[in-house]
């Protein structure tokens, strides 16, 4: 479990948080799956506050996963998308592993088209879901 954190620029220069232990696999058992629940329900995000998801995502890929589920609320800007799309296909230039994308959107909302585009392109699905 990867999260992208931005706190003003340092996103963009790589400020991430990454579940222990950072860049180790940990088998599905009762207990870790336990301790990853924990963790999580501890992180905070920052409301309105832009995502970088390059950074972790540079992580993730080199872990040489099977698939990836990235969660997002969608709203990326230009920039920080064509620095995700050259992330994924420098990690993962053979399109070995699946990208699934899950936009997290308010009721208003609209589709992540470029969510539903990269899901499509590397073999994975795309979900919106909308959070009241």
């Amino acid at each position: 479990v990867v999260f992208g954190q931005s706190d003003g620029g340092a996103a963009r220069d790589g400020n991430y948080t990454a579940m222990p232990p950072e860049g180790e696999w940990v088998r599905a058992s009762p207990g870790s799956i336990a301790a990853a629940v924990n963790w999580v329900a501890k992180r905070r995000v920052k409301s309105g506050a832009p995502s970088t998801t390059a950074p972790a995502m540079t992580l993730i890929l080199a872990l040489k996963p099977q698939a990836v589920y990235l969660l997002t609320d969608g709203e990326f800007d230009n920039p920080d998308l064509l620095t995700l799309k050259d992330t994924i296909e420098r990690g993962d230039p053979e399109h070995a592993v699946q990208i699934n994308t899950i936009a997290l959107t308010g009721p208003q909302g609209d589709e992540a088209y470029d969510l539903k585009a990269l899901a499509e392109q590397h073999n994975g699905t795309y979900r919106r879901v909308v959070v009241p």
